[in-house]
């Protein structure tokens, strides 16, 4: 596969762009002449960020008591929102987003930091809104994720917006401290960390299944879905969707997960697939789908688990236990401040499991989401 087909359309050139050209394009249409929205590029050379760093901490101190996380070499999708008064403009709004991936839709847009300043005009809300609605279209996102402990915030996009509530829904977490008891690394600590997280997460993969063929008879590797491991993803997705009794949910196929994951250049998710020696044959029985994403509120940097699944036939062999080990150890690698995913609330089982290796759930922390059919209304 050459380098151009082997190329996200997300390079962080092109993203910009379509950024850019979605903002310009609402800005044109939608607003009046004294609101504006633009991107703003908060890595900056020479220090500069130092700046811009305080600038948004200040604005911050004015919504919320939480401390902006900024962490040099990484760049958050950061957007203002101004308006004009008396030839002045000041920030009234800041929204700041990051990539996740949905294995059943594809593409997510979460908010991690949406900020409105008490005076700002509940019409802005909603302007701001449909802003993101447009950029969310010009990148294929199939959803909006927001997630908040404010009930008046809560309110706004059940009621106002009609924002899908997901009350049954948990967010668990790990914190550094807890990934590294969890862990309880046997990794050799002398190891040189790689800066490319592809490099560090097989590295990562090596040590691990050193590991795991110590203490495993059934031959298991963990290794990083590439291209040619798409169609597994796909069956391990439709093997989760029809255990959920959900199978007409899926929209994603094997094409899809090839051009946004699968070891593509700028990938927006990867996988950890298990794969066990079986008759002679390498049959791949789980995976641990995940992606990065960014927080400035909350620490910067985390991995998200979105899935975890292991066939059926293959449970209780410690597998995905391994997987989880697995992603917590590239999480401090990859120099994450959280490791976290989201768990029903009814299922008890996988509750006490999680809370057996050190999770914590965000109480009080409930998610709501704009679906693709309300993202294009």
């Amino acid at each position: 596969m050459d380098d151009a087909s082997n190329r996200s359309d997300l390079d962080p050139k092109t993203l910009n762009e379509k950024i850019d050209s979605a903002l310009h394009e609402f800005t044109s249409s939608h607003l009046k002449k004294d609101i504006r929205i633009k991107r703003i590029q908060l890595c900056q050379e020479n220090g500069s960020h130092i700046e811009l760093e305080k600038t948004y901490q200040n604005f911050m101190n004015q919504c919320t008591n939480h401390k902006i996380s900024f962490q040099n070499g990484d760049d958050p999708i950061f957007l203002q929102v101004e308006q004009r008064k008396q030839d002045t403009w000041s920030i009234s709004s800041t929204v700041q987003f990051s990539f996740g991936y949905s294995t059943w839709k594809g593409r997510v847009m979460n908010l991690n930091s949406f900020l409105i300043q008490k005076e700002v005009e509940q019409d802005l809300q909603y302007c701001i809104i449909d802003g993101l609605k447009k950029i969310a279209q010009a990148l294929l996102c199939a959803r909006i994720v927001f997630q908040s402990t404010n009930k008046g915030e809560l309110d706004f996009w059940i009621n106002e917006i009609q924002a899908e509530d997901l009350p049954d829904w948990l967010t668990l977490e790990m914190n550094q401290d807890a990934m590294q008891r969890f862990t309880n690394s046997n990794i050799d600590e002398a190891l040189s960390i790689p800066q490319d997280d592809v490099k560090t997460i097989q590295m990562i993969l090596k040590q691990r299944n050193v590991i795991l063929s110590k203490s495993n008879d059934t031959q298991a590797t963990l290794y990083l879905a590439g291209q040619t491991d798409a169609d597994s993803i796909f069956d391990l997705v439709n093997g989760l969707a029809i255990y959920e009794k959900a199978q007409d949910e899926v929209a994603v196929t094997s094409e899809i997960y090839q051009r946004d994951g699968c070891l593509v250049n700028h990938a927006i998710f990867h996988c950890v697939l298990v794969k066990i020696h079986k008759d002679d044959k390498k049959v791949v029985v789980g995976m641990g789908f995940f992606y990065f994403g960014y927080d400035i509120e909350n620490g910067g940097r985390y991995l998200y688990l979105e899935d975890l699944f292991i066939k059926e036939e293959y449970r209780g062999k410690g597998y995905g236990k391994a997987v989880m080990t697995c992603l917590a150890e590239i999480a401090i690698k990859c120099n994450c401040s959280r490791f976290v995913w989201q768990a029903l609330d009814w299922n008890t089982p996988a509750l006490k499991f999680y809370e057996k290796i050190g999770a914590k759930i965000c109480k009080g922390l409930r998610t709501v989401r704009l679906n693709e059919s309300d993202i294009s209304s």
